[in-house]
């Protein structure tokens, strides 16, 4: 492979730089295997563990993927990994693996080091400190990213997904189930002639609301009756305060959440304004809030709300702003990457609750 092949392959398998995969120079393994902390080969290695893993590209220029080399020193690919496994703690071996390219017309040598996820609740370090990338940076690993490491569940436990056994269908809203078919319609148009002929029993289990004909703590969540919420044993409350003219005042909304999210909704002061776009004198109206956003906003909190903590969701509504506050964090990567479109998740904390709000159209998936 000639080095404009090496080139273009290495761009068409690692196009971009983001947590997942890293380019570097590292021209003498000598200096940069293990030398200053942040800016070395296990500094890195230790950053894409503590995400999803990665890849980590050697011997190329940032940006724009020219080959430049490495000096291996005296490494060879296996001796690399042992080195690695040696020199970052936690770090596992099974999937770590140096990928080795020398050009046939420079004699230029890339290596391209596929490192796995780290081991479930173990942080990867390096220097005696776990890494993550954050933006465009190496950081130490924040308090939110640690959690999210540490408290790693077993795949197979879903806490809204476990059933109630003294739960029954009576103890279900049924305007709250009405709420949840149109927004099934809505999800599936296709099935909305179908939808209106099926028993709540049928509904529910199609909806993924229950789950074999079971009552989960994902349905009481969104449908139950506001006098059943004992059973889910979580305070599963929303609390909403105002602040206003000098004055604080509020109120608390519970399950089911189909329902009261929209019954907030209704709380809050919103109201329309014009303002006048540039190079035009008509003015236009606008509302202060955009009605879905605030309600995304309660959904998801909902949806990511980590419920073993059993918290309550914090809805504070300023002269100027609204925020909401979930005992949660960034399940898999970080704020930037929502807000810019870049990151699509593949997994979920809640994949019960989650499954059933998608499909009454209380949420979407695509991040």
């Amino acid at each position: 492979m000639t080095e404009q092949e090496l080139q273009q392959y290495l761009l068409s398998k690692y196009p971009k730089e983001n947590e997942e995969c890293e380019w570097k120079e590292f021209k003498n393994m000598k200096n940069d295997f293990n030398g200053k902390e942040k800016d070395d080969v296990i500094s890195y290695v230790s950053a894409l563990s503590n995400m999803e893993g990665g890849h980590l590209v050697i011997g190329v220029v940032d940006n724009t993927l020219e080959i430049v080399g490495t000096n291996t020193y005296n490494y060879d690919r296996q001796k690399a990994k042992l080195r690695m496994t040696d020199l970052c703690a936690n770090l596992p071996s099974e999937g770590l693996l140096v990928e080795e390219f020398i050009t046939d017309d420079s004699h230029k040598t890339v290596w391209v080091i596929h490192i796995p996820k780290h081991m479930k609740r173990r942080p990867v370090y390096a220097h005696s400190k776990a890494w993550q990338r954050l933006d465009d940076s190496l950081v130490e690993l924040t308090d939110s990213r640690l959690n999210v490491i540490l408290d790693e569940q077993d795949s197979a436990y879903d806490w809204t997904a476990q059933a109630i056994k003294d739960a029954t269908i009576d103890d279900l809203d049924s305007d709250a189930i009405m709420l949840a078919r149109e927004g099934y319609k809505q999800r599936y148009p296709k099935f909305a002639k179908e939808c209106d002929s099926w028993s709540d029993k049928v509904f529910l289990d199609k909806a993924c609301l229950t789950i074999d004909g079971k009552i989960t703590k994902a349905t009481l969540l969104l449908v139950g009756k506001e006098e059943k919420a004992h059973k889910l044993n979580h305070i599963a409350q929303i609390v909403w305060k105002c602040f206003q003219d000098g004055q604080t005042f509020g109120d608390i909304y519970t399950i089911p959440f189909i329902r009261t999210t929209s019954e907030l909704l209704n709380r809050i002061r919103n109201y329309r304004f014009k303002i006048y776009p540039k190079n035009s004198l008509i003015p236009a109206e606008v509302w202060k809030y955009d009605t879905e956003s605030i309600l995304e906003g309660l959904h998801n909190s909902i949806a990511h709300q980590r419920y073993e903590s059993d918290a309550r969701i914090i809805v504070t509504e300023d002269k100027d702003k609204l925020t909401f506050l979930n005992d949660g964090y960034f399940f898999e990567g970080n704020y930037s990457q929502y807000i810019t479109g870049e990151k699509t998740p593949r997994h979920y904390r809640n994949p019960a609750l989650v499954k059933a709000m998608v499909n009454i159209k209380m949420i979407d998936t695509q991040g």
